[in-house]
């Protein structure tokens, strides 16, 4: 049996395109339906054969309530900081793993795959290696951090981000790469020595380049885009053992559009490199939305909609991360722009861990994958 997705909800009024807005979403909405047998988004995502989970802060696992709602919405994780450098390579050469294990083992224990959160990511960078890259431009400071942890951590972790964040054109370089430590030490190269130092240390995780900003409809996003597909054939064409391509996923209902039309074409590109695909931390930010909740939950979750039945559409999509999986520890209420909003609400669950219309949308694209 089905049931309604949502009842009708009363709207703000509004003008031109915010009312078009609301409308659009109400429409979009009252069409979609998901089975009524009460399966969280674990269940739902494992009968479309697709990993699904979220980034989790491993002092959350301390919060009885989130965990009940992780465990019945995620058959997989990654962790939000205990497998960064700053948190693993406390001292140069001294390691501590303390936490990781932590997460990790908790992992296990759940049944819950596990996807690294990141290898080499230029604001993970401890401040003593700034320091030491600069001095003298030694590889190893790269490749025996990268072997040292993706081997720790093998068999245990499916995917890793190897290289985050890698991406900006704005920065003036011809490659369009981030102006960073690794790079202007060794070129472009620094990644290719990143992905094999990894391939090495783990023979079978699937190893991603990961970035953000990808996704929407803006000329700075179609710079990002290009610089990503030329940097990607340059490191395949040398010989990098890429696997995927990560997509945050990072995209907002209000401003900085997000359109599928734009997105289908690069996301083609990627599957035509014979490269998979994995959105790692999805959320959509209602900044700067109205302040009635009902029609703010109703746009975010058309958006989630639209974003969702196109990359569940793609059969090189390896596993879909949220940036958390309830409002309670989003980083969106952190960095609001607008305090008249009381909370920003861009995840499947509200702080109470409700299902919200976004959780539904999610829900429905995942019943319908495939079909």
């Amino acid at each position: 049996m089905a049931i309604p997705l949502w009842s009708r909800r009363a709207m703000i009024a509004g003008a031109g395109s915010a009312l078009a807005g609301s409308a659009l979403a109400k429409s979009m909405l009252e069409s979609t339906t998901v089975s009524d047998d009460g399966a969280g988004l674990a269940a739902l995502a494992a009968r479309s054969h697709l990993p699904f989970g979220a980034f989790v802060a491993g002092e959350s696992l301390n919060d009885r309530q989130f965990v009940n709602a992780l465990r019945n919405n995620c058959n997989l994780i990654a962790p939000m900081n205990d497998l960064k450098r700053r948190a693993i390579e406390v001292a140069p050469g001294r390691y501590n793993f303390t936490r990781a294990d932590r997460m990790l083992k908790w992992a296990t224990q759940a049944k819950m795959a596990v996807h690294g959160h990141t290898l080499i990511w230029y604001k993970a960078d401890p401040p003593w290696l700034i320091e030491q890259l600069e001095k003298k431009a030694d590889g190893k400071l790269l490749t025996d951090y990268v072997s040292r942890v993706a081997g720790h951590c093998a068999g245990r972790v499916r995917s890793w981000d190897v290289v985050n964040e890698s991406i900006r054109p704005e920065d003036g370089r011809k490659d369009g790469l981030r102006d960073n430590i690794w790079v202007n030490a060794f070129g472009e190269q620094y990644i290719d020595m990143a992905f094999h130092a990894a391939r090495r240390a783990d023979p079978n995780a699937l190893l991603l380049f990961s970035d953000y900003g990808l996704e929407t409809d803006h000329p700075v996003a179609e710079r990002r885009r290009k610089a990503a597909l030329g940097l990607l054939e340059r490191a395949l064409a040398r010989g990098a053992p890429i696997g995927g391509v990560g997509l945050h996923g990072h995209i907002r209902r209000y401003g900085f559009p997000y359109r599928s039309k734009v997105l289908r074409p690069f996301l083609d590109e990627l599957r035509g490199m014979g490269l998979k695909i994995m959105v790692t931390e999805f959320d959509v930010a209602d900044w700067n939305g109205p302040f009635d909740t009902s029609q703010r939950d109703d746009e975010v979750a058309q958006l989630a909609r639209d974003f969702t039945e196109l990359v569940f559409s793609y059969d090189n999509l390896d596993a879909f991360i949220c940036f958390g999986i309830s409002d309670r520890y989003s980083w969106l209420n952190k960095e609001k722009p607008l305090l008249w909003i009381p909370q920003v609400r861009g995840l499947p669950l509200d702080s109470d861990m409700r299902r919200k219309p976004m959780w539904t949308a999610i829900a429905h694209s995942l019943q319908t994958r495939g079909t």
